[in-house]
């Protein structure tokens, strides 16, 4: 994954993390996180699906 990619994932997460103190909680943010972090992997044309599993595998930790 290039840096940007990486960098883009960090702010996914950082953004989220923000908003995890509402009552809702740690579910909703981890939803929200995932799909943004699915969307931008995908764009990634150059990862194959394996990579792009373990990304978000690692990415949801």
């Amino acid at each position: 994954m290039t840096n940007h990619g990486i960098e883009r994932l960090k702010e996914i997460k950082d953004k989220y993390k923000e908003n995890d103190i509402e009552p809702i909680g740690i579910n909703k943010y981890k939803v929200e996180a995932t799909k943004e972090a699915e969307k931008a992997i995908e764009e990634s044309e150059h990862l194959t699906e394996e990579q792009k599993k373990e990304i978000l595998k690692n990415f949801r930790k």
